[in-house]
């Protein structure tokens, strides 16, 4: 219990120094994939623990000190213990109180929907950086290629579809390299931009394109529609724009999107996206 406890003081320690410097922060992240041990940085924890810590600890001590910093129980990838720990938190009264988001990655998204049942708004907190270990990949670079961009525009269409309210990305500008933290493997990783720091060269990767149709035109608040007929995910912003974000995975043709009572006819470009806004 005393180092729990010390554990909330370093966390409230921690939010009121960068509120000092005129940083807000909103949202504390106890532990990053509490439920997962690996050979980067990790720190597994046992549910019943977990809830004790935010019910009995976090929670009061933030309280305690007047900041208005909401919880998120979370970030969980999937690791075996992570369902548990959400139960867990979730299903006790006094620590439930204190979460005010969910925050969901990796292997997470196909417990999105019943994680609804919680009440709170469920974020994607990482998105996948690609150039996997596991699979065959480049030990020595990231590639930052086509194929990554297409890759994160499914998982960005296919999270949102699932109901997360939040998504991010994970590495937004590394080195041409992307050399990771992993302690046991090489894993270079992808970004949206990439700095060549012997040019001193900014690059801007074709995944940074595939986050900007959303982030440029999607505004806060915004409302997920559907969709029928080709690759497409559409939202309606608070000023009642609609945003239609569409993949061509085919050679360049002619496309049709009837949105908003109107139909709008344009040159959708081979292997690439378009947004199209009606007002």
């Amino acid at each position: 219990a005393t180092s729990l406890q010390a554990l909330a003081d370093y966390f409230v320690k921690f939010v009121q120094a960068y509120g000092e410097l005129g940083i807000k922060v909103e949202i504390l992240s106890p532990q990053n994939e509490p439920g997962y041990s690996g050979t980067y940085p990790t720190c597994a924890w046992d549910p019943t623990a977990y809830a004790n810590f935010v019910g009995k600890h976090l929670g009061p001590a933030l309280s305690a000190a007047n900041l208005s910093v909401k919880i998120m129980l979370g970030t969980f990838n999937g690791g075996p213990g992570d369902t548990d720990i959400v139960s867990t938190v979730m299903g006790d009264v006094t620590a439930k109180n204190y979460i005010k988001v969910l925050g969901y990655q990796w292997a997470m998204g196909g417990q999105v929907a019943n994680s609804k049942q919680y009440g709170v708004p469920i974020w994607q907190t990482e998105h996948q950086c690609g150039n996997y270990p596991w699979e065959t990949y480049n030990e020595e670079k990231a590639p930052n290629d086509y194929a990554y961009a297409v890759e994160s525009w499914g998982l960005i269409r296919d999270w949102i579809k699932k109901g997360v309210t939040s998504y991010s990305t994970w590495n937004v500008v590394l080195d041409t390299i992307g050399v990771g933290i992993d302690s046991a493997r090489a894993w270079p990783q992808n970004a949206l931009l990439t700095v060549d720091t012997s040019a001193k060269k900014l690059i801007i990767t074709p995944t940074y394109y595939v986050f900007r149709h959303f982030s440029q035109f999607v505004k806060p608040g915004a409302k997920v529609v559907g969709t029928t007929g080709g690759d497409a995910i559409a939202f309606k912003n608070s000023d009642g724009s609609i945003v239609t974000v569409l993949y061509n995975s085919g050679p360049e043709k002619t496309m049709i999107v009837a949105t908003g009572g109107r139909k709008l006819q344009f040159a959708m470009p081979a292997a690439g996206w378009a947004t199209v806004i009606t007002r």
